[in-house]
This record gives structure tokens, C-alpha cells and sequence, in this order.
């Protein structure tokens, strides 16, 4: 089975979209990121693939990312590259390796990502053999 990373902000007013905030009010900021997270979560839905929610602060078995579906952790780590290099480390131990094929990490924040190119990623990685 693939694995499928995914870097969440909290979603809490004043804390995501700062920069647009700075001119848009932290208000549409924060209504700008849960429409991100729904793009995301939808995005990542249509692929077959386990899937692991990093958050940035705090888990929330509340929110919108199912608890079924979603394993949820949170973020490690003093820098962006020891965190994800903490999620990887996350995934690959926390799971059977014979269970895993490969393993993609994403942000919650690129409207463009759909499932063509998540799966185009593990078929790169499955023929890279990496």
C-alpha cells in the first residue's frame, strides 16, 4: 500500500495565510485555508493510499479529517526538514514495511494537486526503485 503524508496547519484565526491576512484580515485567511484543507482532503481521497495527518500544534479528533481514515500526529521537529524527515521516520516505523510501497509528503495548501499527480509520484518512485 502507498502512503500519503499530509502537513497541516491548525486552522486558528491569525495563525494561517498570514501573509494574505496582512491584507485580507485574518478572517478570509482562515476561510481561504478550511477551502485549501477541503481541496486537500478531497484530493487525497480519490487515491489509494494509506493516509497519515501531521498538524502543526495540536491533534483534533474533532475536526473535519475523519479519525478513521486519517492517522493523526503531530509535527516534530525545530525546522521544516526535521519534521518531514520525522514523519517519514513516523510512517516507516509505525507500519509493517512489507505493507509499504511507497511514501509522498504534501502540504495542505496547493489547489492545483489532483489524484493524477499523486499517483504519478508513487508510480515515479515504484520505477525509481527508490
Amino acid at each position: 500500500m502507498n502512503h500519503i503524508i499530509i502537513f497541516i496547519k491548525n486552522p486558528q484565526l491569525g495563525k494561517v495565510k498570514t501573509r494574505l491576512a496582512a491584507t485580507m484580515g485574518d478572517e478570509k485567511a482562515l476561510e481561504i485555508y478550511h477551502k485549501l484543507l477541503g481541496v486537500t482532503k478531497k484530493t487525497v481521497a480519490q487515491v489509494d493510499a494509506k493516509y497519515h495527518l501531521f498538524y502543526s500544534d495540536f491533534i483534533d479528533r474533532e475536526d473535519d479529517w475523519d479519525n478513521d481514515i486519517f492517522v493523526k500526529y503531530v509535527q516534530q521537529g525545530e525546522d521544516l526538514g526535521a519534521r518531514m524527515s520525522h514523519a517519514f521516520h513516523t510512517v516507516f516505523s509505525s507500519t509493517d514495511h512489507t505493507e509499504i510501497n511507497k511514501v509522498t509528503i504534501i502540504g495542505s495548501d496547493c489547489a492545483e494537486l489532483i489524484p493524477a499527480i499523486l499517483n504519478m509520484a508513487f508510480t515515479i518512485l515504484k520505477d525509481a526503485d527508490v
